[in-house]
């Protein structure tokens, strides 16, 4: 039988170091990853899912696959489209988008009204209180955040009224087979409130940087937890 642990795919870092890394992501990863995020969003057959992202971009795996393996349609979309916010909601609304998944930039931009959206994920970037708060009130609304090397997302957290500390929203709690770690410089469990590293295991997890068993030695260490 196929390993489960065998790769799926690679994909680059942004390189923001200067030196992009290739980050191999297993099936296992990909699996945990939907599996989880089909059960938090109520995904089924009745949603259509724009594929908002290049598949340069991570989110791009999340958003074909949590359509492909839920029955539901996914929709593509050209760039010009996406960067003009009248065609933008025009196009949504004629091929009935349910399922919105894009940077908090770009939410920030549009207003989505008469379109048949369900539910609204920012990720990829800081999302803050206003944002949510504008969009909560019509869909349900999503902050996610995670890295390329725990495969898209890690945590998660869906917005409820008055959950805003200092004009920010929480990033969540940890999706399915995930753990969350702060830890201190020397690997100590941090207490509640305190300040510190935020260290992730579990399935999601990739199996290292291509061609670079030095720095995944690196990053990658065993949970001393």
């Amino acid at each position: 039988s196929y390993p489960s642990t065998a790769l799926a795919y690679i994909i680059y870092t942004s390189g923001s170091t200067g030196k992009p890394k290739g980050v191999m992501v297993s099936h296992r990863s990909v699996i945990n990853l939907i599996s989880s995020l089909k059960e938090t969003y109520g995904i089924d057959s009745s949603d259509r899912i724009l594929q908002f992202s290049t598949i340069t971009f991570d989110a791009s795996v999340e958003q074909i696959w949590l359509s492909l393996l839920s029955g539901a349609s996914l929709v593509l979309i050209g760039k010009e489209t996406i960067l003009n916010e009248v065609e933008f909601n025009a196009y949504i609304a004629h091929h009935g988008v349910t399922h919105l998944h894009a940077t908090p930039t770009f939410l920030e931009g549009i207003s989505l009204e008469g379109t048949r959206i369900r539910r609204v994920v920012s990720a990829g970037e800081e999302c803050n209180s206003s944002l949510a708060i504008k969009h909560a009130h019509f869909y349900d609304f999503y902050n996610k955040y995670g890295p390329t090397e725990a495969t898209i997302s890690s945590l998660i957290y869906k917005y409820a009224d008055g959950d805003v500390v200092k004009n920010r929203i929480p990033i969540g709690k940890p999706i399915g087979n995930t753990s969350v770690y702060i830890v201190s410089g020397q690997n100590q469990l941090q207490p509640m409130g305190v300040v510190g590293e935020l260290y992730i295991g579990g399935h999601g997890l990739s199996l290292g940087y291509l061609g670079n068993e030095e720095l995944t030695s690196e990053k990658f260490i065993p949970n001393p937890f």
